[in-house]
């Protein structure tokens, strides 16, 4: 999950799923047995019925166990278990994948190979809604090892049979890409001039992101307010691992080999990029040698799947260090304004934090994307 908020965000909606998995493995074995619920207890894997000494695995309950047509209800106050009972939180344990990571048997995406794969590099328009207008793919094409160039509506990818005659080629690719697009218009400099006016005029119409309290009459009467500005630039997931994914699109389903942060968005884009349904569409998760958010998207995963469809042939795309800091999605450009009061005694009696940049939903991060003016004028405080 991007954002780091796997546990924030998930933390409790998960331990609700786990009671809820929980009560319906206890009712099927008490149904089995037939004993009420409620004289049942769970260990690790595991009911147990104390009065009688039976045991009965997850395992074998899930054999018979039918799933209710209504998921039973929990109340997060009384049915989760209380702090004092975890067996696991707040204690050592060591990562799973460590043996793995250290002794080099850990299979990251960039690891993936299956029978008759070909290798891959992608070029991708430098502003979203741009895209190729004419290429040298012809003088491409006769290049040792190169089995095709591949022209998308958002790119051309260079095939090969090997990632060094592929990288070579691309070296040698040259793409006229169509003009006109909003993206190219956007300049940096001038939306931080902008983003600091709207910080800096409270006046300003803003989403609320978080408050406590009355921050706005508490700085009004403060003795004394202090403020300073901040400005974050565009910033480079710079993860460790290429990016990379490889798929093979066949007529009855893709597979996808990638380390990804979102295998379900995967899914979902591949099977709408190469026009079948999302039941046709198997991931493979590999490790991620690094992600960051970067691998929440999945761009790459949707170019390997359409090329793959191209040339009717398994593909494995790997973008140049090059390649993905030119079309990477960063983390938005923002300048935050904060305002502390403070009494006469230099305490904190209210604050007030502004930040401005350009939205951040549906990983619209690429620096050269805009809908329209007003898509760059979101304040959050």
């Amino acid at each position: 999950v991007v954002a780091s908020i796997s546990t924030l965000g998930y933390w409790t909606p998960l331990r609700i799923a786990g009671a809820q998995a929980r009560r319906v493995l206890v009712e099927a074995a008490a149904t089995r047995w037939g004993v009420p619920a409620s004289e049942l207890t769970t260990e690790p894997s595991t009911v147990v019925h104390a009065a009688s000494g039976r045991r009965m695995s997850y395992g074998e309950i899930a054999a018979f166990a039918t799933v209710p047509a209504e998921l039973p209800k929990i109340d997060p106050a009384k049915d989760l278990k209380p702090a004092e009972r975890y067996r696991l939180l707040g204690k050592g344990a060591p990562r799973v994948d460590v043996p793995p990571k250290t002794n080099g048997t850990a299979k990251y995406g960039i690891d993936a190979r299956t029978p008759g794969m070909l290798y891959a590099t992608m070029v991708r328009a430098p502003v979203r809604g741009s895209g190729p207008q004419s290429s040298n793919a012809a003088a491409l094409k006769q290049l040792p090892g190169i089995v095709d160039v591949v022209t998308l509506d958002h790119g051309v990818a260079v095939v090969g049979r090997s990632f060094h005659e592929v990288l070579n080629a691309r070296r040698k690719l040259q793409v006229a890409w169509r003009g006109g697009v909003p993206g190219e218009t956007v300049n940096p400099a001038k939306d931080f001039e902008a983003y600091l006016a709207h910080a800096r005029d409270g006046s300003r119409p803003a989403v609320e992101w978080k408050s406590r309290g009355k921050p706005i009459p508490a700085l009004q009467g403060a003795a004394r307010v202090v403020a300073r500005e901040y400005l974050n630039e565009f910033v480079y997931h710079a993860q460790m691992e290429p990016m990379n994914a490889m798929a093979f699109v066949r007529p009855d389903g893709v597979d996808v080999w990638v380390g990804t942060q979102a295998p379900t968005r995967t899914t979902l884009d591949v099977a709408k990029a190469v026009g079948t349904t999302p039941d046709k569409v198997r991931v493979h998760q590999h490790y991620m040698g690094g992600g960051f958010g970067r691998r929440a998207t999945v761009e790459a995963s949707v170019d390997a799947a359409l090329v793959s469809k191209a040339v009717n042939e398994p593909v494995k795309l790997v973008l140049s260090r090059e390649d993905d800091l030119r079309a990477g999605t960063f983390r938005p450009m923002t300048a935050q304004r904060i305002e502390a009061g403070l009494d006469k005694d230099g305490r904190i009696v209210g604050w007030r934090h502004r930040v401005a940049g350009e939205p951040v939903g549906d990983f619209l991060y690429h620096p050269g994307y805009v809908k329209n003016a007003k898509d760059r004028d979101v304040i959050f405080m």
